[in-house]
């Protein structure tokens, strides 16, 4: 499956910043980062590690918050 990596501008309200989607539907998988590009290396390392640890009926966020957002 074909994977396009794109860099976009830094983000100024968070260092890391990386979107990834597609699917055989789409004809492949993109992923976009913004900062550094190992730093969003050890991100999606990081993700991964926990998105496998999570069961599959891991329920739906009712909300999720926005970036920089410290509030409880």
């Amino acid at each position: 499956m074909k994977v396009k990596v794109y860099r976009a501008a830094t983000d100024p309200t968070c260092e890391t910043r990386i979107s990834v989607g597609g699917g055989p539907k789409t004809g492949g998988y993109y992923c976009t980062f913004r900062g550094d590009r190992l730093g969003c290396v050890y991100a999606l390392e990081e993700a991964l590690l926990a998105l496998k640890r999570t069961d599959d009926d891991f329920p739906v966020s009712p909300e999720i918050r926005k970036i920089g957002d410290t509030s409880n």
